[in-house]
């Protein structure tokens, strides 16, 4: 997970970028977490 949050805020330079970048990252997360408490 660290990890690719780093490579996302080096591919993303701007701050805008940035944010976008942990919002794709957490949408996996929120989705695989509905899953599980199915």
């Amino acid at each position: 997970m660290t990890a690719m949050k780093l490579k996302l805020r080096e591919e993303g330079n701007d701050e805008n970028m940035g944010e976008i970048d942990v919002v794709i990252t957490i949408s996996p997360l929120t989705a695989s977490e509905k899953n599980e408490v199915k």
